[in-house]
């Protein structure tokens, strides 16, 4: 997922409930989210790479 503001938090927690594991870029990632919700960030290049499915959500 590109950006994980509000709502691309939200999506995340939403992908998990099904299983997916959830990587992510944002220009000022959240330790605390990444590590409450076994996010892995980033760099943009690494995330196209390694996804099948890609989200745009908010990019502070």
């Amino acid at each position: 997922m590109v950006g994980t503001g509000s709502i691309g938090k939200r999506v995340a927690r939403i992908a998990q409930g099904f299983g997916l594991n959830v990587i992510a870029y944002d220009p000022k990632p959240d330790a605390v989210f990444a590590a409450l919700f076994n996010v892995s960030y980033m760099d943009m290049d690494g995330l196209l790479q390694q996804s099948d499915i890609v989200t745009l959500s908010e990019v502070p």
